[in-house]
């Protein structure tokens, strides 16, 4: 089955007049510069459809466009993003070297969708290469709503294991490319995903802060125990799509909802950590891995299903 990508373009074209950096984030996250030493240089990578011209970069503006603030400064690498297959991650992931072999001093690589996995395959060329891979003291990446990550991505791809690159990955709840169902029997959960991939996934990262308590982190060891690289940052949603469809009746209704449709739909996840419901305590965190809220730390590309 192949998903249409019309209504995300539409929701790409809205989204470059509507959508602003917050104000109150308009500076680097802490987590950011804590967690993956954030550089003064920030290469950025469109998602897919979004990308595929040169003219708008909605990348920078993710996140509260906490990334590009100053002292920082965000220089967009054009590719082509089609969302078509490994080939157009290739091609990405070439311009990814060529951009930071002209950049002196620490590099942070910032991808949105697409984005995100055109930096995943460059990690795992360089695991496959040494010899072209860059000094992991001055290169992390930051990757939002990607397809690739395996906590809950469409289309897992992993980071190889004992990578040393420091990331962070960032998954907003429901958005339906990086938030999928393991139950594909859950027919609720399945709609409430679908309406994700065009609204969660589009439009959910603007505003996320990364600092906010309520989000949860979770950074997986390796698989010999040692400290992985990786802390994967995840945003809990307050509404859930399928309530946020009904447009302005959505904050009347979602009070009602919710609690009757929310534990329908989340019985349809089997996450590595535990999410609250919004107004429930924090999260229990599982063994063998080190998992936290965050409390003062830390379209788009539509993968072709067979």
């Amino acid at each position: 089955m192949k998903t249409s990508l019309w209504p995300v373009a539409a929701c790409a074209v809205v989204a470059a007049g509507l959508l602003q950096p917050a104000p109150a984030q308009a500076a680097a996250h802490g987590v950011l510069a804590r967690e993956v030493g954030l550089a003064a240089t920030v290469l950025t990578f469109e998602g897919g459809l979004a990308g595929i011209q040169p003219f708008l970069h909605f990348t920078p503006l993710q996140l509260g466009g906490g990334l590009c603030a100053s002292p920082n400064t965000c220089r967009p690498v054009d590719y082509p993003a089609w969302p078509l297959g490994q080939y157009f991650n290739n091609q990405g992931a070439d311009r990814l070297q060529a951009a930071l072999d002209e950049v002196a001093g620490n590099v942070t690589l910032f991808g949105h969708s697409q984005g995100g996995q055109v930096i995943y395959t460059a990690l795992r060329r360089w695991a496959q290469d040494p010899a072209s891979a860059p000094d992991p003291g001055q290169v992390s990446w930051v990757s939002i709503g990607n397809p690739e990550n395996v906590v809950g991505g469409r289309a897992p791809n992993p980071v190889p294991d004992y990578s040393p690159y420091s990331g962070i990955e960032v998954i907003k709840q429901y958005d339906g490319w990086a938030d999928v169902p393991t139950d594909k029997s859950n027919v609720l959960a399945a709609i409430n995903a679908a309406l994700g991939r065009s609204t969660a996934h589009v439009f959910g990262y603007f505003d996320v802060d990364p600092d906010d308590p309520a989000n949860i982190r979770y950074t997986p060891d390796n698989p010999d125990g040692s400290p992985g690289n990786i802390t994967y940052v995840f945003v809990p949603n307050p509404m859930l799509p399928l309530v946020g469809a009904t447009g302005l009746l959505a904050p009347l209704l979602n009070p009602v909802l919710d609690p009757i449709l929310r534990p329908i739909v989340e019985s349809a996840y089997q996450r590595p950590f535990e999410v609250p419901a919004p107004s429930s305590a924090v999260a229990t965190p599982p063994a063998a891995a080190s998992v936290g809220v965050v409390a003062d730390a830390l379209a788009e590309v539509q993968v072709l299903d067979d």
